[in-house]
């Protein structure tokens, strides 16, 4: 399947199989021990594409594999279900907007940062697994295209793009939105069909009303941008740290807070786009760049005592007071990938990767966490302007889900009304456009109390311990 969609045609002569399969335990299947798997019950209990992904992704073929059941169970769940969901979302926003694919839609050029960055991926995730292919490498090529559909696709471009697709006023973007997400899904189908036949036969015929088995296999159309690529991965970085930050002072997502310092390598900043996207992400108002993290942290090192015991024996005590030591400078340059040397007795001993760890720790009442180059220091101080901002926040939260308990349809407009104490009518008054754009709202009523035979939803929600009434009809 593979040669044919690549075009190779018969010149591939060579046929790759899979090595022994052996029981969960690891032991060779044995009628005598009662461990034989019949393989149609397999089948018939997870489907062939999802017993062949597991076989592929688990370990390289030429390589003995255990058949767990539970194994093909949750390699299934993390691709396909993923991959269902995600269509499923498409399908359902599609047809509420009645969107098909046209020429009418946005050419990539004119696209927002995210749906540019997406297509940018999936070429370069077509020269990569091209690569891997024409390699034999099927393990390394199809964990790239699950990691592309779970990280990329599901957990970071629909999860970002979800309000586009609600049928908001920029229909441009909108429709932007849906060509992007169509072709991810469409080219997805296209990859994965010499591994899964049915499932991205199934995916694609949903699409295109063709049999993905009846088309060529992806080309990079070099229309890959690396250094948006790079971008990306740095924000993405930095929103890992700071939502980490938030956890440690338990701060959750919805509150706004002033502002973050970030350090990432090379002392680089972010396009103003990009950058757009961690405000967001983290929910800040401001994102400053820092050359490097002095003044914000302090590095601190943490012998390895097995690995240096290992090396230095009777000498270990002293090897590790010698990299306690070791100066700020030297262990941001240990940290970042260079080399350090220590002195012990008059001679010197370079240090290896895994003889310290080097931590980050707060100089300041800032939050700071760190991986490797990247530092981000969060601000955890709270004004009334943020709190009424978080209160607002948290309203459109109870909304959304009283909105869906109470079965209506994803592009139905309301009307709304909030009661509740001062801090709640004051945060809702300040905040009314927001909370009016994010519900579908077309009226809002605050007000001290909220008259329940108005409305056909009434709910008394509890926001950060103050309660409130919400109708809506």
């Amino acid at each position: 399947a593979i040669s044919t969609m690549l075009g190779r045609g018969p010149s591939y002569k060579n046929v790759l199989v899979n090595d022994l399969i052996l029981d969960a335990e690891g032991q060779k299947m044995s009628k005598s021990k009662g461990n034989v798997v019949d393989p149609w019950d397999a089948i018939g209990e997870h489907g062939s594409d999802a017993v062949r992904w597991y076989f592929i992704t688990s370990s390289n073929p030429w390589l003995p594999k255990r058949y767990d059941p539970a194994g093909v169970r949750e390699s299934a769940r993390r691709f396909f279900d993923t991959l269902f969901n995600t269509y499923k979302f498409f399908a359902l926003y599609a047809y509420a907007e009645d969107w098909s694919p046209s020429d009418s839609d946005p050419e990539l050029s004119e696209r927002p940062l995210l749906d540019r960055w997406l297509i940018s991926r999936l070429d370069s995730l077509v020269q990569r697994m091209t690569n891997d292919l024409d390699q034999y490498q099927l393990t390394r090529a199809y964990r790239a295209l699950g990691e592309f559909v779970v990280e990329d696709l599901s957990n970071w471009y629909v999860r970002r793009s979800r309000p586009r697709f609600w049928g908001n006023v920029d229909t441009v973007d909108t429709r932007a939105a849906f060509r992007t997400l169509w072709e991810a899904l469409r080219e997805v189908a296209l990859l994965a069909a010499p591994c899964v036949p049915f499932v991205s036969d199934w995916l694609h015929r949903a699409l295109t009303d063709e049999s993905v088995h009846l088309q060529r296999y992806p080309r990079t159309t070099g229309i890959s941008d690396p250094q948006l690529e790079a971008d990306m991965d740095a924000a993405r970085a930095l929103v890992s740290l700071g939502r980490a930050a938030r956890e440690e002072v338990k701060i959750r997502v919805r509150q706004p807070l002033r502002g973050v310092q970030a350090v990432i390598p090379g002392g680089q900043t972010l396009t103003e786009e990009v950058l757009n996207v961690v405000k967001e992400e983290l929910n800040v108002k401001e994102v400053s760049f820092l050359t490097t993290a002095e003044g914000i942290v302090t590095l601190v090192a943490r012998p390895n005592f097995r690995s240096l015991g290992q090396r230095f024996g009777k000498q270990t005590n002293d090897a590790a007071a010698a990299i306690r030591r070791l100066s700020q400078k030297s262990l941001s340059v240990f940290r970042d990938g260079g080399s350090m040397q220590i002195e012990l007795n008059g001679e010197m001993h370079e240090l290896e990767e895994g003889d310290i760890d080097v931590l980050q720790e707060a100089s300041s009442g800032l939050v700071v966490k760190g991986e490797g180059a990247y530092t981000v220091a969060l601000d955890p101080e709270l004004d009334d302007e943020l709190l009424a901002e978080g209160v607002a926040r948290e309203l459109v939260n109870r909304i959304q889900r009283l909105r869906k308990d109470s079965g209506l349809d994803i592009s139905d407009r309301i009307e709304l009304a909030i009661g509740g104490a001062d801090d709640i009518q004051e945060a809702a008054d300040q905040h009314e456009e927001f909370i009016r754009g994010e519900t579908l709202a077309l009226t809002v009523t605050i007000s001290p109390h909220v008259q329940e035979s108005d409305f056909p939803h009434v709910q008394e929600v509890d926001i950060d311990g103050t309660p409130a009434l919400i109708g809506l009809r």
